[in-house]
């Protein structure tokens, strides 16, 4: 049984070597109350530079205006999300964000987006769960299916053009969402964590498709504990890939990549209170625009238990 499980972990490493997107994910983290009803606010930011402004032409080709200075683009979120069991079996996943979406284009701001992003909702079975007593590893697995629903706008105007799909809050699509989480803790309380997520994108009302996207999250953690209080360092990756976008049936040949992040979290525990901190830094990344560079994430929340 011990080799199916790390054949299994095994399988899940290697097909999320290519995954990816900031705003796909459903990321529930590492909780030592993992097994509670959670209601939880993060702030993430990430940013992604380039040399010159690269844009996809009415063919599908893109063309560069290199001014020889950078450009970033970032992301700025402000999330409301929750975990909910009704039965100890099914674990209910919300997700509302507030986008703060910026383009500095030769160190001046160009456009800055402010809005409700897409709801995300995810409903997940529990298929193992192995907790017969300390001295054992507890295991739990969930599978599952979700809907993103577009209410985030994705029609915003500038200069009487539409902004780049890419910094709307929104996409205008109804997406699915293929969930998988997997806990494992030892009775010497090193653990080891994995949310996938793949995501399946429909057309907008502006015949914008985002290509279908693929993410995930694993973690090696370590809990200590002292009276009531408990400290969660834990070490991994965030793994992310996205194919081409298509816009009028045209392929964005700039848009898109893939991302691997090496990701050092530090998680404080208080009975039923939280507070989360995270820093992802670039290990590789290749986007399908050359001179665009990732320049890494951080990510804090606070959470409550009940």
């Amino acid at each position: 049984m011990k080799r199916i499980y790390f054949l299994f972990l095994m399988i899940i490493s290697y097909s999320t070597l290519k995954a990816g997107c900031d705003m796909c994910n459903m990321y529930v983290g590492l909780n030592p109350n993992y097994n509670k009803n959670t209601i939880g606010l993060r702030y993430r930011y990430s940013s992604y530079s380039d040399l010159g402004m690269i844009h996809t032409n009415a063919s599908g080709n893109y063309n560069s205006n290199n001014s020889g200075k950078l450009n970033y683009r970032s992301y700025r979120t402000t999330e409301l999300w929750a975990m909910y069991y009704p039965t100890p079996k099914v674990q209910l996943l919300f997700a509302i964000p507030y986008m703060d979406n910026r383009l500095v284009m030769e160190d001046n701001l160009k456009q800055q987006v402010l809005g409700l992003g897409d709801l995300t909702f995810v409903g997940r079975y529990q298929i193992l769960n192995r907790n017969i007593d300390s001295s054992h590893n507890k295991q739990r697995l969930f599978i599952g299916f979700g809907i993103k629903a577009p209410t985030g706008q994705y029609q915003d105007l500038d200069y009487g053009g539409m902004l780049d799909p890419h910094i709307q809050p929104g996409t205008g699509s109804f997406d699915y969402l293929l969930s998988l989480g997997y806990f494992l803790k030892s009775p010497s309380d090193f653990g080891f964590n994995i949310d996938v997520n793949y995501r399946i994108t429909n057309t907008n009302p502006n015949e914008y498709r985002f290509a279908n996207r693929l993410n995930s999250n694993m973690h090696l953690f370590y809990q200590y504990h002292f009276n009531d209080h408990v400290i969660m360092p834990s070490i991994g990756s965030a793994i992310e890939f996205a194919s081409l976008d298509i816009n009028q049936k045209i392929k964005q040949l700039a848009s898109n990549g893939t991302i691997i992040n090496g990701v050092l979290e530090l998680d404080y525990f208080y009975h039923q209170y939280a507070i989360i901190m995270s820093v992802q830094s670039p290990i590789y990344s290749h986007f399908n625009d050359s001179n665009a560079k990732h320049q890494g994430r951080l990510m804090v929340g606070i959470n409550y238990s009940f």
